[in-house]
Order: structure tokens, then sequence, then C-alpha cells
């Protein structure tokens, strides 16, 4: 499970700055797999790295993520 590579924390590096909260590959997957049960919906809050990994359309579309996006000038 280490080893598997996550297209999204490949993509996007944490940045601290925003207060998110990036998780390991083997955490995202945990999180995925609890949360997203058919018929929940879900929140996730600052955790863009949790969101953005679910693969699943039907899952995806029951949940919603909350995020502030600051740029820093």
């Amino acid at each position: 499970m280490e080893n598997k590579k996550n297209a999204f924390l490949l993509r996007h590096k944490e940045n601290g700055d925003y207060n998110q909260y990036w998780y390991s590959p083997a955490t995202i997957e945990f999180l995925v797999n609890e949360c997203c049960t058919q018929g929940q919906k879900v929140a996730y809050l600052s955790t863009p790295s949790v969101y953005f990994s679910i693969k699943d359309k039907e899952k995806k579309a029951e949940s919603y993520v909350f995020d502030v996006r600051v740029i820093l000038k």
C-alpha cells in the first residue's frame, strides 16, 4: 500500500500557508474507503488531498469539499 502513487499528491504539493492537510497515500486511501459509502453525504473541510482522491463518481457526487484558497502576495 505504501508504494501506491496518488495522482493528486503527484500534481499538487502541500502548502502550509493554506492550512490544508495532505495525508500519505495509505491514509488517503483509508479515509476515502471509510468515509465514502454509498448514500452518505460527506463534507471534507480543508482536506483537498482526500476529496480529490475519490475515484468513484457516485461517491464524489455525494461529497463536498470546503476549502479556502488564499492568494498571498
